[in-house]
């Protein structure tokens, strides 16, 4: 394996930004939280205090089938410890962001040489909507630590399959998929890798599904639904089903959602019971109008992989107070659309192209990389990054929000450290 040092300035351009955000959440905790945060605190504290995987309030606590237990149990010692634990958490991820920033390097540096790998990690480093979300009570930190992990150790078996590093990365996607179910089908995906060493993909495939089936046979047991996670069902409903409705009416997609979310719940008084009812709903309307679900797709991929977020900083600028001298900081905006967000703060169009420049970068090197795999032999490769990345972006665009471009963003750079290379001669793995 590599075993050559990053340069230098990486780890300052990983901690610096992350570090920032944490002074910032030091003065004001509620700026790491967004609208799944208190749901994950609420799983942090039951599991702490009563053992229970419950956003109930008090007994009985009703099972929880929309999330996964990853980062709840993350959260839970900090739970204990902290009244507010908001702070520690973003800490602790900003140092595991940086960490995948690193691991992100090691994976990089044999596929694209020095200037390739330095490309890539940069922008792992610096990806505003990365950072950005580094330090929320979110799942994005800890999720990208694990997957990037997992992810290379995979690749590390295209040309060495052994049981060890079948083992090890089957390990590191069983964490992902806890923490976020996104990466469920993955790993299955990408089992290929293993073909060569039966006893590896065995372990593989073991280590990937073991303890998610436990789970799904746990959520069975308690509510009689055999299902690893709920929340497809629910966010094919609220995402697909009503941008589709909101396509036909033009009415406000927002409006819909809660409309037709308040219909199933109406009908099915449990959670466990709405799982399917989810589901079944959207894909009456899916099927109903398959052009309008299309156009859906369409427009919220392209929302995913250009949104710039904005509105973000605005939040975040919040907590440097009068340490701020630019008032447009102090707005607070949020959720406001790109157009009328640049409108009220022209100062912002700066950085909107500086963005989307670096993200034309990032994706024009990524197919050049993909390329120079390609026709360099090496074509396992490419198709582990390209697929990986259309895979992540095939089930996150039925919601075409910029948040979740987040897990493609490393697949993307590995691809355009070989972009990047100074020759198509890219360094062999010792």
């Amino acid at each position: 394996m590599e075993t050559e040092r990053p340069p230098v300035w990486l780890w300052p351009a990983a901690l610096i930004p992350r570090l920032t955000l944490c002074v910032l959440a030091y003065r004001d905790p509620a700026l790491t939280m967004r609208g799944d945060s208190l749901d994950y605190l609420a799983l942090a504290r039951n599991l702490w205090q009563h053992g229970e995987f419950s956003t109930s309030a008090v007994a009985p606590y009703a099972p929880q089938l929309l999330r996964t237990p990853g980062y709840p149990l993350f959260l839970a010692p900090l739970a204990a410890m902290f009244s507010s634990p908001q702070f520690a958490a973003a800490l602790i991820q900003s140092l595991l962001g940086a960490a995948t920033v690193y691991l992100g390097w090691k994976w990089m540096r044999p596929l694209g040489g020095r200037r390739g790998a330095a490309f890539g990690a940069l922008f792992l480093a610096l990806d505003p909507v990365t950072v950005l979300h580094t330090p929320l009570i979110l799942t994005e930190a800890l999720f990208c630590f694990f997957m990037v992990g997992a992810a290379m150790l995979t690749f590390a078996g295209i040309g060495a399959p052994t049981l060890g590093l079948a083992i090890a990365s089957g390990a590191l996607w069983s964490a992902a998929i806890f923490t976020r179910p996104v990466a469920l089908y993955l790993p299955l995906t990408l089992a290929w890798v293993w073909r060569r060493n039966k006893p590896a993909l065995a372990a593989f495939l073991l280590g990937v599904y073991l303890l998610p089936g436990a789970w799904t046979w746990r959520n069975l047991s308690q509510t009689g639904r055999p299902v690893f996670s709920s929340i497809g069902g629910r966010d094919a409903l609220k995402y697909p089903g009503a941008g589709v409705e909101a396509l036909r009416t033009g009415r406000p997609w927002e409006e819909l959602q809660s409309e037709l979310l308040a219909q199933v719940v109406a009908d099915y008084p449990t959670e466990a019971a709405r799982g399917d009812a989810y589901g079944n709903r959207a894909a009456m309307i899916i099927r109903a109008h398959p052009f309008l679900f299309v156009r859906h797709m369409a427009t919220s991929a392209l929302k995913l992989l250009f949104g710039t977020g904005l509105e973000m900083f605005l939040e975040w600028g919040k907590g440097l107070g009068d340490f701020q001298i630019n008032p447009l900081f102090r707005a607070g905006i949020s959720g406001s659309g790109t157009v009328a967000l640049l409108r009220a703060h022209p100062a912002l169009i700066p950085l909107q192209i500086a963005y989307l420049a670096a993200l034309f970068a990032l994706y024009g090197f990524g197919l050049v990389g993909l390329t120079r795999l390609w026709r360099g032999g090496r074509r396992e490769g490419a198709l582990f990054l390209g697929w990986s990345a259309l895979f992540i972006l095939a089930l996150s665009s039925t919601q075409g929000y910029y948040r979740f471009r987040i897990p493609m963003i490393p697949f993307l750079a590995a691809a355009a450290a070989a972009g990047a290379a100074r020759s198509r001669e890219t360094d062999k793995t010792s």
